[in-house]
């Protein structure tokens, strides 16, 4: 999960629009993904929700390819910060 200090509504309206600045701000490089997030812009649905621990950007796609991009973002994002989430897909 992204240190909620760092998540705010607006997270959620940027990637709906192709807009990734925030990631490739944070990391210096545009994470795994996010390319192809991008391009399948309008088969991805961005959803911000407040949680007791800070907030979380749910993220839904029936697209095949907008999911594998959403899972290459999503593993990159755990592994750069650190979050002890598993990596595997579990369903």
């Amino acid at each position: 999960m992204v240190e909620a200090s760092k998540l705010n509504p607006t997270i959620s309206a940027q990637f709906a629009n192709g807009d990734f600045i925030a990631p490739l701000t944070t990391h210096a490089e545009m994470p795994p993904g996010a390319k192809e997030m991008q391009r399948l812009k309008s088969a991805i649905t961005y959803t911000f929700e407040e949680r007791p621990q800070g907030a979380t950007v749910r993220m839904r796609s029936s697209n095949p390819d907008a999911v594998k991009a959403v899972h290459d973002f999503l593993a990159y994002q755990i592994k750069e910060h650190v979050t002890g989430d598993p990596i595997t897909i579990a369903k």
